[in-house]
């Protein structure tokens, strides 16, 4: 509504009203009151497109379909176009609609593997420029088994650039998992393998992204992991590096630029760790719920 809005030469009135009817009183209108507010401003237009990116990272299933219902409502005033993973709910929302499957094309893959191998990040990278058929066959395996998804060719990487000898990297590359399940257990395995004191950093990020009721900023993140019994008061003095964090989470996690929310890598990651819970995080709450009365 308001990137709409804010093309027309002046405000129509149904937005104004809408606007100094909730504004003061921080409140949000109805679903059929916006409806008509964005009537009102699409008619203005001779032609609308709505892009939706990445409908699959909204997580809470009554918001999206709150916003599915939004968009079928909209649908004889607008030409939409949306990307998601295959959900089933959202799958269903769009079957009568032309659908289109995008995957990465495998050379994006191959030259993403082929400028990490050669990064110092590559434990054996030097030594695999100096044999070029194995450095073939690692990124062709890496490519293989990724199946055409970017997250997995990432992880795949990560796990193989910390090999300190050729036969453990051969050994490694043999044993690449293919699920994003196996995946994440491979990256948790890199993630309990560092010394205690990142070891706590990195799992009690992930405790509190995952279990959080809303989204957590990364300076939250950087304030539940200064907390440490018997502390009285915040000391600015003990939080951690953003990118320091990010080190230590073994690829599971992000932050988003724009918006400063420090979040899972992917959707299938947050269901990985719901799924298992009880392996990961079974006194989750009550880590958290002790976090927040020292804090306070």
């Amino acid at each position: 509504l308001k990137q709409l809005a804010l093309q027309l030469p002046s405000l129509p009135e149904e937005v104004k009203e809408l606007y100094e009817l909730h504004y003061p009183q921080t409140t949000f209108p109805r679903k059929v009151t916006l409806l008509q507010a964005l009537n009102s401003v699409i008619d203005r237009f001779s032609r609308v497109f709505i892009l939706i990116d990445a409908l699959d990272e909204c997580q809470d299933e009554r918001n999206r379909a709150y916003f599915l219902g939004l968009i079928r409502d909209l649908a004889p005033w607008i030409n939409t176009l949306v990307t998601s993973r295959p959900i089933a709910l959202i799958e269903d929302s769009f079957k009568r609609c032309l659908r289109e499957e995008i995957r990465t094309p495998e050379e994006d893959i191959r030259n993403y593997v082929e400028s990490e191998i050669a990064s110092e990040k590559f434990v054996l990278g030097r030594q695999l420029s100096s044999v070029p058929d194995l450095r073939a066959s690692i990124i062709d395996g890496i490519v293989t088994k990724a199946q055409g998804m970017f997250l997995h060719a990432q992880f795949h990487v990560n796990h193989l650039a910390t090999k300190h000898n050729v036969r453990s990297l051969c050994e490694a590359l043999r044993d690449l998992p293919k699920s994003s399940g196996e995946i994440f257990r491979k990256a948790m395995g890199r993630l309990t393998s560092q010394n205690p004191e990142a070891v706590h950093l990195a799992e009690k990020t992930l405790l509190w992204i995952v279990n959080a009721s809303r989204p957590l900023r990364v300076k939250e993140i950087q304030h539940v992991l200064a907390v440490q019994k018997g502390d009285v008061d915040s000391d600015e003095h003990a939080l951690t590096a953003p990118s320091y964090i990010l080190s230590l989470c073994a690829g599971l996690v992000a932050i988003d630029e724009r918006s400063g929310i420090c979040r899972l890598v992917h959707y299938t990651a947050q269901d990985f760790f719901t799924e298992n819970r009880a392996r990961y995080s079974p006194w989750g709450h009550v880590g958290m719920a002790s976090t927040c009365l020292q804090y306070l």
